[in-house]
């Protein structure tokens, strides 16, 4: 799966979550808010970053505040309420056993659950060399 096709699948997660949908657009007007995701990607000439952008309207974050706040929420509670939204579309890793040291981090929900197998690399080592 291609890294823009698990960030949109994760969007429409999010929308379908909060009973919204998403409106694409040539241009951005009116008050909105905003994240950005970064990601990596290895390529043959080396390490290349992404950034996607992810505008909400106002109206969208109100909405989606009211949903999941249930209180009474200031400006600044709609900005860190879009950079949650972003998080979620990236998504979570968690120990699959916490209480065995040998268990290991699986991805979640959003990009970290769609590319777990490559998230997760393979077991390093420690080598020490002793005078």
């Amino acid at each position: 799966m291609q890294i823009s096709t698990a960030i949109n699948e994760s969007v429409l997660h999010i929308c379908d979550v909060l009973d919204t949908k998403v409106d694409f657009a040539d241009s951005i007007e009116g008050e909105i808010y905003g994240s950005s995701i970064p990601v990596y990607e290895k390529t043959e000439e080396g390490e290349k970053e992404i950034q996607f952008f992810l505008y909400f309207k106002k109206e969208v974050l109100k909405d989606a505040a009211d949903k999941l706040l249930q209180s009474s929420y200031t400006e600044d509670d709609l900005d860190d309420l879009s950079r949650e939204l972003a998080n979620q579309i990236i998504g979570y890793a968690k120990n699959s056993n916490s209480d065995d040291l040998s268990s290991e981090i699986k991805g979640e929900l959003g990009i970290e659950l769609e590319y777990n197998d490559i998230l997760k690399g393979k077991d390093g080592y420690l080598k020490y060399q002793q005078d």
